[in-house]
């Protein structure tokens, strides 16, 4: 994945209550990417009840990268979609939303 869409997914992932903060979403990104989830990912996605609801009960590595790998995916539809349609309401709020994020303190 390129770097600017990596970033894109990042602010998707924080927008849906996926990752904490922009540098643990660009962890995450990194993260499903490689084919791992981490520690952090896994104890992250354990304290959302629905999530855990929706994988059928405790997270673990391989359900959260699996769980990751799918929302990692449909992100990056969504986001490729709305770059092709800018005018799209969805694609406006998305893309101001990510131009107004702080990379400075993310690595």
């Amino acid at each position: 994945m390129e770097k600017e869409l990596t970033k894109q997914v990042a602010v998707w992932l924080l927008s849906h209550e996926l990752a904490g903060n922009l540098q643990q979403a660009l962890d995450f990104v990194r993260e499903t990417e490689s084919g791992k989830a981490g520690d952090e990912m896994v104890e992250f996605l354990n304290k959302n009840d629905q999530i855990r609801a929706e994988l059928g009960g405790e997270v673990t590595a391989e359900s959260a990268l699996k769980f990751m790998q799918g929302k990692v995916n449909s992100a990056a539809k969504l986001i490729s979609l709305w770059a092709n349609n800018p005018k799209d309401t969805n694609a406006v709020f998305f893309f101001r939303d990510y131009k107004s994020q702080d990379w400075s303190s993310v690595k």
